[in-house]
């Protein structure tokens, strides 16, 4: 009877978390199998990169809850997976979400050193989401939470982990982006991983094609996804004016609002575009 009863109490305990962990599991499949429309509930390029597949390892770069490692973990195995997020109860969340993860405290610039990132306070709420090292501004900002983290670099991070190979990287880095390009140029030279990168440029004082031209100048090409027209777009198309237009990110028409880029290294990129655009015309006659 004493041994039921343990075996009970131990039930109640691993069963939810088993339930639970279930759950998430369908979901992100039932998810991966929605075609791209405005009802996904996440960005469309987790469908595309599902589907041609990525090589591991994955750096989720300013992966705050872990959305894009959550959606790709099967792909890869979760133990290719390096995750960086430098606020401490996010991070706190991944290592619980992530047991077999490689996961980091960190944030990558493009040099090593402490510094203060900024959650911003809009209409009286903290966007973790748009938290940022730099200087600039959201819209209806009215302060921000202050907090000193880690900082280092993309090349210096590799080096000490003795890696012969990067596959996939994802970055999120809220206007940071130049900085961390600049301390990842060795790693990038060497390894020619596919970069999924945001850039928007309401962060910056400076056209972002810098940005682009800065990865050009690395070999890489840039492409971006049009959801709306379900389309591979080269990135000497992309217009800020119009394919970054305020309003549509405040009205929350984000297939209007793109901000989500391809960049790929010439040695593979005939590969990335046959596969892509595949995945899109068979995408367009689901839809």
């Amino acid at each position: 009877m004493k041994f039921r009863k343990i075996a009970l109490n131990m039930l109640k305990v691993i069963l939810p978390k088993f339930i639970i962990s279930y759950k998430h599991s369908r979901d992100r499949n039932k998810n991966l199998l929605k075609p791209i429309t405005e009802n996904l509930p996440y960005d469309p390029e987790i469908n595309v990169l599902n589907h041609i597949g990525i090589n591991y390892p994955m750096f989720d770069i300013g992966a705050n809850t872990g959305i894009y490692s959550e959606m790709l973990k099967n792909t890869i195995g979760e133990e290719n997976l390096y995750i960086f997020e430098p606020l401490p109860h996010l991070f706190e969340n991944l290592r619980c979400k992530f047991k077999n993860a490689n996961i980091y405290k960190l944030a990558l610039s493009n040099e090593c050193s402490s510094q203060v990132i900024r959650i911003p306070c809009i209409d009286g709420d903290y966007y973790d989401t748009r938290a940022t090292l730099n200087n600039h501004i959201e819209p209806n900002q009215s302060g921000a939470k202050k907090i000193t983290i880690d900082v280092s670099t993309l090349d210096q991070v590799v080096a000490s982990l003795r890696l012969d190979r990067i596959g996939f990287m994802k970055v999120d880095v809220e206007g940071h982006e130049l900085e961390l390009i600049e301390g990842a140029t060795s790693t990038l030279k060497k390894f020619k991983p596919l970069i999924l990168i945001e850039i928007e440029s309401r962060h910056h004082s400076f056209p972002i094609t810098e940005i682009f031209s800065t990865l050009e100048n690395l070999g890489y090409s840039g492409y971006y996804i049009n959801p709306a027209s379900l389309c591979l777009i080269e990135i000497s198309e992309f217009d800020a004016a119009r394919d970054q237009d305020i309003s549509k990110l405040e009205s929350r028409s984000f297939f209007g609002y793109l901000n989500n880029f391809f960049f790929v290294h010439f040695e593979s990129e005939d590969e990335f575009v046959s596969k892509v655009r595949l995945f899109l015309e068979e995408e367009k006659r689901r839809v």
